[in-house]
């Protein structure tokens, strides 16, 4: 299993994961909800300028979009934020994540986590911080089956952080 840029990916092959998601499911958003193939194709640039930090809004930061790989089929989607501002430090985190319904409780989040942990240690990150909906256990047994640690939690999230290197 490897993780893979989604402009590396084959675009209809995206294109069919971003499908197995509602609009905000469980808190992972689908920025492609409702695209159709050639709309997805316009959204894969904004993914490639967003991950460079071109054109972004104001209240974001630079985040690489990755597909999970297993072998000849795409089975989740994991963005990593490159930083955090103080909505994500407060919020979101560094990575969100979702597995395509078709493929969800094989495994493949826990996988596809620990693969996304480790691009944030390659880009320097220190501390992941990462969240889940109080009504999501799959999503936070996963989280902590990747070595995260509660912080805290509100009426709708849960908040982890896993120290990656040492002060």
């Amino acid at each position: 299993m490897k993780l893979i840029q989604i402009q590396d990916c084959d675009v209809k092959q995206a294109y069919q994961v971003y499908q197995g998601f509602e609009k905000d499911e469980n808190g992972f958003i689908n920025d492609a909800y409702g695209m159709d193939l050639e709309q997805f194709q316009q959204f894969i640039q904004k993914c490639i300028d967003s991950s460079k930090g071109i054109n972004l809004p104001a209240n974001r930061v630079p985040q690489t979009t990755y597909l999970l790989q297993d072998g000849d089929k795409l089975v989740g989607v994991f963005k990593l934020r490159h930083y955090l501002n103080e909505a994500l430090a407060n919020g979101a985190g560094h990575i969100g994540y979702g597995i395509h319904r078709n493929y969800r409780g094989q495994g493949y989040g826990k996988k596809g986590l620990a693969l996304a942990c480790e691009k944030a240690i390659e880009m320097g990150i220190e501390e992941i911080y990462i969240s889940c909906h109080v009504d999501n256990p799959a999503s936070r047994k996963v989280i902590e089956s990747n070595g995260f640690i509660y912080h805290h939690e509100d009426e709708r999230e849960f908040y982890f952080r896993k120290k990656v290197k040492k002060d």
